[in-house]
């Protein structure tokens, strides 16, 4: 099997840091310490490239854009 990728270009990723939480707390049940970790929301990011595989008895080359929003 042969795969590969070029003219790989990428938007930069931006983030919503509004929903980020880093707290030190305990759990109600046992009163042990824990650590809640709320991570950032993707506003947005994307990526182009070109690709062209051969895995026999199959083979074909196009174009790929990945992209994330809100997630």
């Amino acid at each position: 099997m042969k795969i590969a990728f070029w003219n790989l270009k990428h938007d930069p990723i931006s983030f919503d840091m509004d929903k980020f939480r880093f707290d030190f707390t305990t759990m109600k049940k046992d009163n042990k310490g824990v650590v809640f970790l709320t991570i950032p929301l993707i506003k947005h990011f994307a990526l182009d490239y070109n690709f062209e595989y051969h895995a026999w008895p199959l083979k074909g080359k196009g174009k790929m854009r990945m992209e994330s929003k809100n997630t």
